[in-house]
């Protein structure tokens, strides 16, 4: 089984995998409205590449085996979601600027 050696579980396998179902979570909200605004305007472009990164991302999944570091998949799927949130918000409309103030610490 993934995340089992021998019978004991990887130190850092629940901590991982609650950082990737966090990141899928998100991710599935940011794809559909992506996915449904390349249908509305039929930019099936859109479509195409929510299709293409959901594959990019549900494949990367399997650099979770023991060879592999899990980090490499965290990594990547995060910046795939950092890209997904930019181009949703772009998207609404709304300019970048005000994203920036909402992240602004006072």
């Amino acid at each position: 089984t993934v995340g089992y050696t021998d019978g004991h579980p990887d130190q850092y396998f629940f901590f991982n995998s609650g950082l990737m179902t966090c990141c899928f979570i998100l991710l599935h909200v940011f794809w559909s409205v992506l996915f449904f605004d390349g249908f509305n305007t039929k930019k099936y472009v859109s479509v195409a590449a929510v299709l293409g990164m959901h594959l990019f991302t549900s494949l990367m999944t399997l650099l979770n085996q023991k060879r592999y570091d899990p980090a490499i998949a965290l990594v990547l799927n995060y910046l795939v979601l950092l890209v997904t949130i930019a181009w949703s918000y772009r998207i609404t409309g709304l300019p970048f600027s005000n994203l920036f103030a909402l992240l602004r610490i006072r």
